[in-house]
């Protein structure tokens, strides 16, 4: 009896996983990388004390979903893997540029405006092998761009290149996390503060993991880091929308 009730529950067990074993395999399955590349973005700032920097190496793959994928068969998804820049200023600041959750990534604002996808080939994966093949060079980050697609319609459309600038009134806290203006760092910083400009270098280094170490709170962030509640300002809305991502986003997340 003992061996026929194993044999039972066995079976049971096996009716209760071996879907959600199939489920799993199903979706490691409903993508395939087209094309990754490694980029090093370095954020230089003037101070009165002389030129600093910092800078961060991060990973973009580009993914597509395939025929088995529900419910958008055949679409493309761009990962960027990595952290925020940290540029620590001599009066003991630190400024900090974002990762990009948005589809306006720092990786794809260094495309040419006239650039044009290769026919056949779709918008983000002709961005992600135009600049793997680009290893070692580097470009200069304009201040904004025409966006993709707009440029010869009636209403054309400037966004901006920078990703987000921030700080923290206390590094330990992130609840005091504040946005820096990029073309007054003088208001954040003081005089004598100038952004002078952010560079992009298709790279072979490897993926930059200190801002753990830097921000240790991070391991226990989820979510925004500065939740607000109704009828706050715009600029505290804004900030609501910041999580732990923008600083690292880790290979699973």
């Amino acid at each position: 009896m003992i061996v026929n009730g194993y044999v039972l529950f066995s079976i049971k067990r096996y009716f209760i996983f071996a879907p959600l074993l199939f489920a799993a395999m199903l979706v490691s399955s409903c993508s395939k990388q087209l094309v990754d590349y490694n980029y090093k973005i370095t954020v230089e700032v003037e101070t009165p004390e002389g030129l600093v920097s910092g800078h961060a190496v991060r990973r973009v793959q580009v993914r597509e979903s395939t025929e088995l994928s529900i419910p958008s068969p055949g679409s493309l998804r761009t990962k960027t893997i990595g952290e925020a820049v940290a540029v620590d200023l001599p009066n003991g600041e630190t400024l900090f540029t974002l990762v990009s959750l948005s589809d306006s990534t720092t990786e794809s604002a260094i495309v040419p405006e006239d650039w044009v996808a290769p026919e056949g080939q779709k918008y983000s994966e002709a961005v992600a092998r135009y600049l793997a093949a680009r290893r070692d060079q580097s470009f200069q980050l304009a201040r904004d761009r025409w966006e993709p697609g707009y440029k010869d319609k009636k209403h054309p459309k400037h966004i901006s290149n920078y990703p987000l600038f921030v700080r923290f009134r206390d590094v330990d806290d992130p609840k005091t996390i504040e946005f820096v203006d990029p073309d007054d760092l003088t208001f954040s910083f003081g005089d004598g503060y100038d952004l002078k400009g952010i560079t992009v270098q298709i790279t072979d280094e490897h993926v930059t993991q200190s801002i753990l170490a830097r921000l240790p709170w991070l391991n226990r962030q989820t979510g925004s880091l500065a939740p607000t509640s109704i009828g706050a300002s715009d600029e505290k809305q804004q900030l609501a929308t910041i999580t732990e991502w923008n600083f690292y986003r880790g290979p699973s997340q």
